[in-house]
């Protein structure tokens, strides 16, 4: 977390910094973090311009949280704002997964 202070005051960007701060939770996973992270990555949704990852991050957040149509939503974003991205075939799967039998 020192690390993440001494870059707060250096970073360009409070949309970064939170993403930061959700990739921080989301990596460290303990009890509660889930949730810390969904709301830092909120927070630098709502800060402006945050990176595309984040909701490829918050998708599997939401997911694991089984707040799936949000993960959906989250990994649609994702896709929307990166369509030639490396990992589509596996948003897209995940995707599936998540709304298999929902008609």
């Amino acid at each position: 977390m020192k690390a993440l202070e001494h870059q707060s005051q250096n970073a360009d960007s409070e949309a970064l910094l939170e993403f930061f701060n959700g990739e921080l939770y989301r990596y460290r996973d303990k009890d509660g973090d889930r949730e810390s992270a969904v709301e830092a990555y909120e927070q630098a949704i709502g800060a402006g311009t945050p990176p595309t990852e984040l909701y490829r991050s918050l998708g599997l957040i939401l997911w694991d949280l089984k707040d799936h149509s949000k993960a959906v939503e989250a990994f649609t974003q994702y896709l929307s704002k990166a369509p030639d991205a490396d990992d589509q075939e596996m948003i897209m799967s995940y995707i599936n997964e998540l709304t298999m039998g929902k008609k």
